[in-house]
Order: structure tokens, then C-alpha cells, then sequence
């Protein structure tokens, strides 16, 4: 079941060049292990021992889940069932306590008790007079209740006075074209021409590009650093431009030069770089390859001859009109860890810049817009994402998103901006003071669980 649901999950990872059918195999089989772990685990625990199914589910779950953000480049916290209610605002504001974890929690313990009554009634036993299906159903009622009650409280009260004017520019550049030296002219007048037009619109303070909307590094390149600064005082707002030496997911050919970094710079009205920000987890085969002694096919090995990326070290707060900011790029929004450290370190609003034009007009830039709710959610903290060919979103601190580039009903692949006054977050929640406490103590309360009856078997 794991492998099937996984490898629909991630379809669209085909279309990138050079991925195999192997090797979409050999994803769907590694996420595939958790869900049998957990099913073993599960089964182990119901047959030997009296804990509560509707506790011991739910808990096993959120460890399969959270052990699936580590392994290096082998972790990928995708497809947490906590992220299909992205759009059940009210009952995700626990993730400012939890995490995502919390609302897979609750979808877990729901569903237990539920398949839990109907096997009562198939065995015709009357739930409500069988108190091992009663007081579970009532527990869980309650606690589905309690985190209602909570959502609505805290969304109620959630106000920020204080507020910044941002705008993304989507310029929906084909990724064919994208690092053709010959576009490369052509595609920076089509982000000016966008800049310019929201500069007009009304006053804005950032305007965001999306990742890698540079090719090149400006802080290397005179010439390409003059562009910008002459733009940033012609529109006399800040600029957030993303820049690399080279694309990800291409073959030995495009990996000319030496190493480099996946950068996000600041660049100020005064038309000098105010800060710059090193992207930290870089991708596992699109930036760098994992494991260099490890006998990769030829495939693989050789398209990483020459050049990759470094991981910046530095979790980067800029400071712009006394109100601090910090940016993701690409996939770190699907690090809840990674993405709470910029907000404990003082970034008051997170700004995330990504390029997704490899998976074409599939599901990935939706999965990934989902993820980036709960972020917002998790740290009660604004979002806006500049993606060059979509989604570029604004997602306010309880998770509404507020506002899209768009076309009509069409989100990705148009050209266009959105400028929004985005509200300015000033406390820090629970997650973001102590992260994944609650995930933590899932996977404590499930390794006791598994290993008690094994310790008593043996005894």
C-alpha cells in the first residue's frame, strides 16, 4: 500500500531528464518501508500487549512520519497525512503546538475508532454498550473537539498591527530557454518589465524574484550587479533576486566551473547588496551527489565530473525597515525544522523562492504550496513565495492564502506579480520556541510500545 500511495505521490518526479523507471521503483520501495514498519509495529503492539489501539495507531504513525525527515539526502518529509487539510484552517492551528504531526495524529485516531465501530457492528456488538469502543469514541470526540475549539480561539485573536508591502513576480520563464545565454537578456527585461509594473501599482518595500532568476553570481559579475542596482533605484525598493552558477537536474554538460552556492541576494534602493543568504539543504541529486564512494551508476556519477553546489552554513535574518525577514529556497519549506530556526533566530516574515518549472503542469508545485501552509501555520508567520512559473502565493500567519498570481483559473505557467500588504508577525509560538517535542514523544511512547513485549517475551 505504501509503495502504490507513494509512487502515485510522486509521479510527476518522471518527467525529470535522466530519472529512470529504476529508479522511480526504487523511491516507491524506500517510502514504502515505512508503512510496513508501521504495520508490523502496529501488529506487534495490538497482539502483545492491552494498549489501546486508538492511542497506539496514532502514535506508531507520527514515528513513521517524523523518522522520515532524517537520513541525510535519504530524508523526505513528503505526503504527511497531516497536509491533506491545508485547507481545514480551524483544525490545523494545532500545528502551532505539534507540528503537522499533531493534525496526522488526529486523522489516525479518528480513524481507528472508526473502523474500530464498524467491526463492532459487523460483529454485532453495540458500540455505545461496548466500553472498549465507547470511551475511545468519546476520548477521540473530545480531542477533535478540544482542537477545534482551540483553532477557532486562536483565530479569532490573531491580529498583527504592524505590516509590510510585498510583490512576487512570476515571469513564467520556459525551462528550456531558462540558461540559454542568448535568452539571457531577454528573460531579465521580462522581470524588470513585471518589477516595474508592480513598483507602479502602489508603493512596495521587497519586490521577490523567484530562485535562480540570475545566471551567474552577482557578487562576482560587475556588469550583472550594475543591472539590478541601477533597476533597485529606478524603482526605489529593495530586490530579493535569486542567483546560481548553474541548473539543477541537468546532465555533465551543463556542470561547467567551479563549486557554487544557491544564493538569495538583498539588493537595496541604494543599488548595493544588503545581505545575502547561502541556500542550506541542497537537493540529493539536482545540487550535489550524496555519498561519493559509494558506487553510483555511470549514469549518475558522471553527470557530477565537474562542479556542485556548497550548503551555506548560516541561517540569514535580513533587516529591512526595521522589520526582519528571511528566505527559503526551493524545497526547505518541506523542512519544518529548518524552516522554525529562521523564525527563533527573529525573521518576522519568510519569504520562500522556488523554480518548478521541471515538473511541468503536475501536482508538485500544489503539494509543495500545501507544505508552505502549514509552515505559516507552525510559526504564525506570512509567507509570500515567488515561483517562476507558479504557485507564487501569500499565506498569512493562520494559513489563509491570501492571494495568487493567476490567469483566470489558471496558477501555473502564466506570466504575472501580486503585490500584498502582509501582516508582520511578532510572537513566537511553541513549535517555533521548542520544535518537534510532540513527534518526539510519539516515537519514544511507540519505541516502549514495541519493545515491551519483546523484552517480555525474551524474559
Amino acid at each position: 500500500m505504501g509503495i502504490i500511495f507513494m509512487m502515485g505521490i510522486f509521479y510527476w518526479i518522471n518527467i525529470l531528464e535522466n530519472f529512470t523507471l529504476i529508479d522511480f521503483i526504487f523511491l516507491g520501495i524506500y517510502q514504502g518501508i515505512y508503512f510496513g514498519l508501521f504495520g508490523l509495529g502496529f501488529g506487534l503492539i495490538t497482539r502483545k500487549t492491552r494498549f489501546p489501539a486508538f492511542l497506539a495507531a496514532p502514535c506508531l504513525w507520527v514515528a513513521m512520519e517524523y523518522l522520515r525527515s532524517f537520513g541525510d539526502f535519504a530524508a523526505l518529509p513528503w505526503a504527511f497525512l497531516g497536509y491533506s487539510q491545508y485547507l481545514n484552517l480551524t483544525i490545523i492551528q494545532i500545528s502551532a503546538v505539534t507540528g503537522v504531526y499533531g493534525v496526522s495524529f488526529l486523522i489516525v485516531t479518528v480513524n481507528v475508532i472508526l473502523s474500530e465501530i464498524v467491526v463492532c457492528y459487523a460483529n454485532r456488538r453495540p458500540p455505545v454498550k461496548d466500553h472498549c469502543i465507547g470511551a475511545p469514541a468519546i476520548i477521540g470526540a473530545g480531542v477533535v473537539g478540544l482542537s477545534l475549539l482551540y483553532g477557532l480561539l486562536l483565530m479569532k485573536n490573531m491580529a498583527s498591527s504592524q505590516r509590510m508591502s510585498v510583490a512576487v513576480i512570476q515571469a513564467n520563464i520556459a525551462q528550456a530557454v531558462r540558461w540559454q545565454p542568448s535568452f539571457r537578456e531577454q528573460n531579465f527585461e521580462k522581470h524588470a518589465q513585471l518589477t516595474k509594473e508592480a513598483a507602479k501599482s502602489t508603493r512596495v518595500s521587497l519586490i521577490v524574484w523567484p530562485e535562480t532568476a540570475v545566471q551567474g553570481s552577482m557578487s562576482q559579475n560587475k556588469d550583472e550587479l550594475a543591472k539590478f542596482s541601477n533597476l533597485a533605484r529606478a524603482i526605489g525598493a529593495y530586490l530579493l533576486v535569486g542567483s546560481a552558477e548553474r541548473p539543477k537536474f541537468r546532465s555533465n554538460e551543463a556542470r561547467t566551473g567551479a563549486t557554487a552556492f544557491n544564493t538569495a541576494f538583498l539588493i537595496a534602493p541604494s543599488g548595493e547588496i544588503a545581505g545575502r543568504y547561502d541556500k542550506i539543504r541542497l537537493l540529493p541529486f539536482g545540487e550535489y551527489l550524496p555519498l561519493k564512494q559509494f558506487p553510483w551508476p555511470s549514469r549518475i556519477a558522471s553527470s557530477w565530473s565537474a562542479g556542485e553546489f556548497r550548503p551555506g552554513t548560516r541561517y540569514t535574518v535580513f533587516n529591512l525597515e526595521d522589520t526582519q525577514f528571511a528566505v527559503t529556497i526551493c524545497w526547505e519549506n518541506i523542512f519544518p525544522d529548518l524552516f522554525r530556526r529562521f523564525v527563533k533566530n527573529g525573521a518576522k516574515l519568510m519569504i520562500n523562492i522556488t523554480n518548478e518549472a521541471w515538473f511541468g503542469e503536475t501536482a508538485a508545485p500544489y503539494q509543495l504550496m500545501a507544505m508552505s501552509v502549514f509552515r505559516a501555520v507552525e510559526n504564525h508567520v506570512s509567507i509570500a513565495r515567488a515561483a517562476n512559473t507558479g504557485i507564487s502565493v501569500f499565506i498569512d500567519p493562520v494559513g489563509r492564502i491570501l492571494s495568487k498570481v493567476k490567469r483566470g483559473d489558471k496558477d501555473i505557467f502564466v506570466e504575472g506579480y501580486r503585490v500584498e500588504n502582509v501582516s508582520v508577525s511578532s510572537t513566537n509560538t511553541f513549535y517555533t520556541k521548542y520544535g518537534d517535542v510532540f513527534a518526539e514523544l510519539c516515537t519514544a511512547a511507540s519505541l516502549l510500545l514495541v519493545l515491551l513485549p519483546l523484552v517480555r517475551s525474551k524474559a
